[in-house]
């Protein structure tokens, strides 16, 4: 019954996408050509999805998503090699480059299933990702190794954490690093006593969701404020994007994609009152002194 029922939200989430695409492009001429994005990886689960659905309306358009981190996705597009950059941190003030907001992202940390710790506070989590708390029984579980599992240092995700939970603390170099959101939570998910971060659409029964400072990560508590581990997600073009470009953003900055579509992936509208709330979260803040000891466990993807 589970697995039907799951087949049939999938279902109906895909004759919503493909719904609100066709709405978009009743008014719309018809659009030709290719739009490159590459960047953060939290924002892939909605990027592909709205991609895809873009290309069934219009067929002459191709689009190509790829990941890389948040710090990847701005250097490409001010070096022109893609047409939208994606990140969950506001690119430098100086860039030149135009920001469209296009979700707010929750994060949260993750457990692999036999760790019986359900929640952590923030100066538990900065005691972990310091290495400075490495059992579990030091924060309440059992007699078990601590496994750290996070991401390179051009990952918007990692810049969030530090910023919100680390503040001047550095991350130990004792850790797993993976080079997307997905690996991490593979990997979480595969290894004893794991720990990492990953954002709320990339959750699953795989893994434990931790809550953080006692409070869940749903979009509920996000939208009331409650939930404080989140971000913006953005797409940066250089300058003024082009006819092509700027119609794909349209539709995913859309009242329909982001109603309705942007809630089935666990992200939340981009409204005036939960930007107020989220902190702004600034690229290059990530600690740096693990830029050259830290060395990725897995190659980075094309």
């Amino acid at each position: 019954m589970k697995k039907i029922r799951n087949v049939l939200v999938m279902f109906i989430c895909a004759i919503v996408c493909l719904a609100t695409t066709v709405s978009y492009a009743s008014s719309k001429k018809t659009l030709a050509g290719t739009i490159k994005c590459s960047g953060s990886t939290a924002l892939l689960p909605i990027v592909k999805q709205a991609a895809e659905d873009f290309m069934k309306v219009y067929p002459k358009v191709s689009i190509e998503v790829t990941g890389g981190g948040s710090g990847t996705g701005i250097r490409n597009v001010t070096d022109g090699v893609v047409d939208i950059g994606n990140s969950d941190v506001f690119a430098p003030e100086n860039s030149g480059l135009v920001d469209n907001q296009i979700a707010v992202i929750p994060f949260l940390f993750i457990a692999n299933n036999d760790v019986k710790v359900s929640s952590l506070t923030n100066d538990q989590l900065k005691g972990i990702f310091s290495g400075k708390i490495t059992n579990w029984k030091e924060v309440g579980g059992e007699d078990k190794k601590i496994v750290v599992v996070m991401r390179p240092a051009s990952s918007g995700t990692r810049m969030t954490i530090q910023q919100i939970v680390m503040g001047k603390e550095n991350f130990t170099t004792n850790a797993i690093v993976q080079d997307s959101t997905g690996s991490v939570k593979t990997t979480v998910a595969n290894t004893p006593g794991a720990i990492g971060y990953i954002d709320l659409a990339y959750v699953d029964s795989k893994v434990k969701a931790l809550k953080y400072n006692n409070v869940e990560c749903n979009l509920e508590n996000v939208k009331n404020g409650k939930y404080t581990l989140v971000s913006i997600g953005h797409m940066y073009t250089k300058g003024q994007p082009n006819e092509l470009t700027k119609a794909f953003i349209e539709y995913i900055k859309g009242t329909t994609f982001q109603n309705r579509v942007l809630q089935y992936y666990k992200f939340a509208p981009v409204t005036k009152e939960l930007k107020d709330k989220v902190n702004k979260i600034k690229i290059g803040s990530s600690s740096s002194n693990n830029k050259n000891t830290i060395k990725p466990s897995v190659k980075r993807k094309k």
